[in-house]
């Protein structure tokens, strides 16, 4: 059976990918490490994307908002993965106003 990698690992791996996220190869690991259900890959995975020019992975974004907020408490205790979407989001001038609505809305104690 094979080792599961850590989160650590993980965490590395997507530190990796923010030295040159504009080749493909980096865009489809930064759209993996977006679907992943761990709160701090996907908040590390979502501050990389803020700083790209390029807005390909926005509905990749919104999906993992609305991910999160299914059963948030459990799911993204500290908001973390949360705020960095948002901030992704913000970074890259989009204009969804659900999104944001529901985001200013929720309250996570």
């Amino acid at each position: 059976m094979a080792k599961s990698t850590s989160i650590e690992d993980r965490l590395a791996e997507v530190a990796t990918l923010s030295t040159a996220p504009d080749t493909p190869e980096a865009r489809k690991q930064l759209r993996k490490h977006l679907a992943s259900k761990t709160s701090p890959i996907v908040a590390k995975t979502a501050q990389i994307i803020a700083h790209l020019e390029s807005h390909d992975l926005l509905p990749d974004l919104v999906a993992a908002f609305h991910r999160f907020m299914t059963d948030p408490v459990k799911t993204d205790r500290g908001c973390a993965a949360k705020i960095a979407v948002v901030k992704a989001l913000l970074a890259a001038d989009s204009d969804d106003e659900e999104l944001f609505r529901l985001g200013v809305r929720h309250t996570q104690l």
